[in-house]
């Protein structure tokens, strides 16, 4: 199943930044653009991987690169002045230009992080109570009424990891797409805090070969600057929706290129990615 990260604050989303990919819907409360992660957490390939994925969001979050046709601008983006290439794997980000606000938020994050850390045990425990309230629990089958109706049943890839009715991710032009008739996706926004006050995520499966369109109009809509893919495309929980084969691929009414591509010895990849719908267009990265 598919992550999707919008490291966005609360209020109304805008466009998404250049070079990413991005498989999330953010609702009108976003402001700035999500990250977003796409695949299977358990499946990422080389001793490295998670830790080098982990590495480039943060790195692709400091760049703080965003382009459409007029040059938006947004706040806590890096320190002006200095040169920094994203595409380049070894290099840490730049300093970020945080509000106060910003930095009490990131040390009470910490904080959190670190009291979490020393209770192994109490993570495991919540590991587990999490695995038995499955999608199949009696209880948790009433929250997800829409994932379950006839209509989009063949828009999971699992029965049984299916979004809540109350956080699921809403599409707001799929008249036109391959699957018409509603608005449903599968995948969901995750809050960081309760009060939407840091960062947001967008949690959706990786996409199926009926359900491409879907996955980039939600990209599109809400403006989600970075992919990362967690499931390895040669595996049959997520079927290839970046044009791998030839750089260039139409998704509907979506026209995606990949304009660049960067490897290294663990296999990681970072891509620039164009995605184009009628004369809006913008770049997106791609883990």
């Amino acid at each position: 199943f598919s992550f999707l990260v919008n490291l966005t604050t609360a209020t109304s989303p805008t466009s998404p930044p250049p070079s990413a990919p991005a498989t999330a819907s953010l609702s009108k409360r976003c402001r700035e653009p999500a990250f977003a992660v796409t695949g299977n957490a358990t499946s990422s390939r080389g001793g490295g991987g998670l830790r080098e994925k982990a590495r480039a969001v943060a790195r692709l979050a400091g760049s703080g690169s965003r382009h459409t046709h007029a040059d938006a601008q947004y706040s806590g983006g890096p320190v002006p002045g200095v040169a920094f290439d994203p595409f380049d794997i070894e290099a840490d980000p730049p300093p970020l230009a945080l509000t106060h606000e910003q930095i009490k938020l990131c040390k009470d994050a910490l904080a959190h992080f670190e009291r979490r850390s020393k209770q192994l045990d109490a993570l495991s425990d919540e590991f587990q109570r999490l695995q038995g309230m499955r999608t199949m629990h009696p209880e948790m089958m009433k929250m997800s009424t829409v994932a379950r109706d006839a209509a989009n049943r063949e828009k999971n890839r699992y029965i049984d990891v299916l979004p809540f009715d109350d956080t699921r991710v809403r599409l707001k032009s799929s008249a036109t797409s391959q699957i018409s008739g509603n608005d449903y996706i599968n995948a969901s926004f995750v809050k960081a805090t309760e009060d939407n006050s840091v960062a947001r995520f967008i949690s959706t499966q990786g996409p199926l070969v009926r359900t491409f369109e879907d996955f980039w109009e939600m990209v599109c809509e809400n403006q989600c600057p970075v992919i990362v893919m967690l499931t390895q495309f040669d595996s049959v929980k997520c079927d290839e929706y970046l044009p791998l084969q030839n750089g260039q691929g139409t998704y509907g009414k979506y026209n995606v290129k990949i304009r660049k591509d960067t490897r290294d010895k663990h296999q990681f990849c970072l891509r620039a990615v164009e995605v184009q719908c009628n004369e809006a267009r913008f770049i997106l990265y791609s883990i």
